[in-house]
């Protein structure tokens, strides 16, 4: 792993610490195959959605070094737009963004019955947001700042892996 990861994550986030198994539970997700070979189950991608480039990068590349597939956008409408959303994993997104908040995009997801596990996650953390997020269907919410252990336990439980 490069010092530049070791640098970004204080913690030291090591292919060890990707291994730890995660401290919060979850309702492990169904298993997820492909469309075209029902036979051939597809690994998960984890959609990063936050208008702040540091953020998207650097939760990228913390799920990169935990060998954990990422794609990111800077708003929730780009993700929407995307044709990946149909293969199988979970979105991270942020509260406060300019087009559409997440718990905006959680109804939306709702609408359009994409069933990916949502990690919602805020720097502006209250009871209420939380409970919003809870009962707009999302799978976990992280107050900023988290640790990279959180983060993972939490994808790990959406993905249930």
């Amino acid at each position: 792993m490069s010092t530049a990861i070791l640098r970004r994550f204080p913690e030291g986030i090591s292919r060890t610490g990707c291994d730890r198994p995660p401290r919060l539970r979850f309702f492990p997700a169904a298993a997820h195959h492909s469309a075209r070979d029902p036979g051939v189950t597809q690994s998960p991608l984890i959609h990063i959605i936050d208008d702040d480039d540091a953020v998207r990068d650097s939760l990228g590349a913390l799920l990169g070094a935990c060998g954990l597939e990422s794609v990111s956008y800077p708003s929730p409408l780009g993700f929407l737009a995307a044709p990946t959303w149909g293969r199988p994993g979970c979105v991270v997104t942020d509260v406060q963004m300019p087009e559409m908040t997440g718990l905006e995009l959680l109804d939306r997801l709702a609408e359009r019955k994409i069933a990916l596990p949502v990690i919602v996650m805020t720097g502006r953390a209250g009871r209420d947001m939380a409970a919003q997020a809870v009962r707009r269907g999302a799978a976990a919410f992280l107050d900023k700042p988290f640790s990279p252990h959180q983060l993972l336990a939490a994808v790990r439980g959406a993905i249930g892996g």
